[in-house]
């Protein structure tokens, strides 16, 4: 338990956040490759739990959106790489 980091073997960042009886909990990030930040969001005794964002390499928004007990929930929106609005879904955890 507590705060954990890995390491890809180049020694680039690969991912950051806290476990919690063994399950990932609390705000976690991810690195791509090249060092850039990849995705970022909470996770509640092992399942996606909140606002999530993930990023493409270059730096723009790739996709956002919020789970709900580990589902896509609401609104969520992805983005090309160069910026343009691709899609936009609405998520209902009844369905």
């Amino acid at each position: 338990d507590g705060q954990w980091s890995t390491w890809a073997e180049n020694g680039a960042l690969v991912a950051e956040g806290g476990y919690q009886r063994g399950l990932e909990h609390g705000a976690w990030s991810y690195w791509h490759d090249d060092g850039s930040l990849a995705a970022r969001g909470p996770w509640f005794r092992g399942v996606k739990e909140g606002e999530w964002t993930a990023w493409h390499s270059s730096g723009g928004i790739a996709t956002s959106g919020t789970y709900i007990a580990g589902r896509q929930s609401g609104r969520w929106q992805s983005w090309t790489e160069d910026g343009h609005e691709a899609s936009v879904m609405t998520y209902n955890l009844r369905e």
